[in-house]
């Protein structure tokens, strides 16, 4: 299942969402998530090799408490808490969400090797984070939508 967010059928309001019962899927990295990705490989002397850097690599889910290794790694002039904002986009992305979710799948450490499985609950929650998300989407689409009808009306 590869959901890139730009695709009409990603920002339809008739698509199913429902998390895969199906087998591990590939996960590929849209525009916001290499975004994403890039900024936080940015802030570190060491660059970490699991995460995306062209669209179309894997989106590979991080291990719990990467942020440590991360921290270590920090250019000097880096706060933890920008650090911290950087990883917080990253992994509220919707394909790292999508990845995230997926059965099968593993929590990754820096070098890109697989550590321990992401437990049901952990890919329930992905899951249901990214499916707020695409419908506070929507939600913003529709509105934004509306407002331009009553400005081109001249008014609701």
């Amino acid at each position: 299942m590869t959901i890139d967010r730009n695709e009409p059928a990603a920002q339809d309001e008739n698509v199913s969402l429902k998390p895969s019962e199906s087998s591990l899927e590939l996960i590929k990295v849209d525009p916001y998530g290499l975004k994403a990705a890039t900024a936080i490989n940015d802030l570190l002397t060491t660059p970490l090799t699991v995460l995306p850097r062209a669209v179309g690599d894997e989106v590979r889910p991080l291990t719990i408490g990467i942020r440590f290794e991360m921290e270590r790694c920090m250019k000097p002039n880096i706060s933890t808490s920008t650090l911290l904002s950087a990883l917080r986009r990253y992994v509220r992305s919707s394909v790292y969400l999508i990845a995230a979710s997926q059965p099968g799948a593993y929590h990754h450490d820096g070098n890109g090797t697989p550590i321990e499985p992401i437990d049901q609950m952990d890919r329930l929650r992905a899951w249901q984070m990214f499916t707020n998300g695409q419908q506070q989407r929507q939600e913003r689409s529709r509105q934004q939508r509306q407002a331009g009808r009553c400005r081109n009306e001249g008014g609701c």
